[in-house]
C-alpha cells in the first residue's frame, strides 16, 4: 500500500488523502484508490492518461497529451459521449499532473488535477 494525494489545483483542494493500491501494468502504472464518496483508478503511460472515476456516476476519460480524445459519462438516465483535448500531461515517479477540457453537449469545463504519491507502507511482522 502507498499513500497518495489528489489534489484539485484549480481549486486549491484536496480531493482525496489515504492509502492507494498500484500495480504496475503491461509498460503503465494502475492506482486504485476510494472512500465512502468515489472509487478511482488512474492508470498512467508515458503519452496517455486513462481516468475512471465512479460516484454517483461513472467517468471514463482517455487523455493523450496535446491531443483531443474521446470519452463517456454513464449516469443513471443514460450514457453521454464526451471529448477531452489535454493541454498538459507529465508524469514523474511520485507525482502525476494534468491539465485538460472537457466538452459536453456544448459546455466546457477545465480541470487541473495532481496526484502525488507519498510513501509505501509495509507491514511489520
Amino acid at each position: 500500500m502507498f499513500k497518495i494525494q489528489l489534489i484539485d489545483h484549480l481549486n486549491r483542494q484536496i480531493l482525496y488523502q489515504g492509502k492507494a493500491e498500484i500495480e504496475y501494468t503491461n509498460q503503465g502504472v494502475r492506482y486504485c484508490f476510494a472512500n465512502e464518496r468515489f472509487s478511482f483508478s488512474w492508470t498512467a503511460y508515458k503519452d496517455t492518461l486513462i481516468i475512471d472515476s465512479i460516484s454517483e456516476v461513472h467517468v471514463h476519460l482517455v487523455l493523450r497529451s496535446h491531443k483531443r480524445t474521446k470519452g463517456w459519462i454513464h449516469t443513471e438516465f443514460g450514457e453521454i459521449d464526451v471529448s477531452c483535448f489535454t493541454h498538459h500531461y507529465e508524469m514523474q515517479d511520485q507525482r502525476i499532473e494534468i491539465q485538460y477540457e472537457l466538452d459536453m453537449e456544448k459546455q466546457s469545463q477545465r480541470f487541473e488535477f495532481v496526484l502525488e504519491i507519498k510513501e509505501a507502507e509495509y507491514a511489520v511482522h
